[in-house]
């Protein structure tokens, strides 16, 4: 089913609202008790003062998210890892994570970490798109920052494999719109660094398997 406004979600009230884009399809269903994983990718760019007067440029990619999640230090990983983007269909505001994927075993790689994104501040909700803009946190260390604050656009739609038809609704797309960081030990020292432009996280495609419970509480509880 599909989601639409304040006037067609009698009886949930605006908490409801809150959690609509997240895993509620109807007054009384309750919280989805599933977590979708989605292909995602990342490129992250940032100046870093190396001498006085010398800076490099630093690109974060995808395969050096993996390598920094799995505690590598190959050149790439291998070819079964992918990243991908845990999302809880249950809490609009706590559970979403950046995390490893095994494609030989179908299940998160034994062993590695996740980087774990928060909501921050208020949202936008677009109903005729069905489409959340939101700001949002992200674990920044990953990224060699201290802080690093986003917009997101966040789509809505039927998470189709693995799980109960009557509960289908939850995030199916992911995307930055906008970011900004900063690195706190510097002003002009060795190490310090800079967002050099917007970044870039997002899902590729749609959710392409789901695991029961909340998988993103293990990485990212408080």
């Amino acid at each position: 089913m599909r989601l639409h406004g304040l006037e067609k979600m009698a009886g949930l009230g605006f908490a409801a609202l809150c959690l609509a884009w997240s895993g509620f399809s109807s007054a009384g269903e309750g919280a989805i008790n599933y977590t979708t994983v989605s292909k995602a990718s990342t490129k992250i760019q940032y100046y870093e003062q190396t001498a006085t007067g010398v800076v490099d440029k630093v690109t974060i990619k995808t395969n050096d998210l993996i390598l920094e999640l799995t505690d590598s230090s190959a050149d790439k990983p291998p070819k079964n890892q992918q990243l991908v983007l845990l999302n809880w269909c249950g809490d609009v505001d706590n559970f979403s994570a950046l995390a490893v994927w095994d494609k030989d075993t179908d299940a998160l790689a034994a062993g590695a970490n996740a980087t774990c994104l928060w909501s921050e501040g208020s949202w936008v909700y677009d109903e005729k798109k069905d489409r959340v803009y939101r700001p949002m946190d992200i674990e920044a260390a990953d990224f060699n920052m201290d802080e690093i604050d986003m917009d997101a656009q966040i789509s809505l739609g039927k998470v189709k494999k693995k799980v109960d038809p009557i509960q289908q609704v939850c995030l199916k797309k992911f995307k930055t719109m906008a970011m900004s960081g900063y690195y706190d030990d510097g002003n002009g020292l060795i190490g310090s660094r800079v967002l050099k432009k917007a970044g870039s996280i997002k899902t590729n495609g749609a959710v392409f398997d789901t695991i029961p419970g909340n998988e993103v509480l293990s990485f990212c509880a408080d």
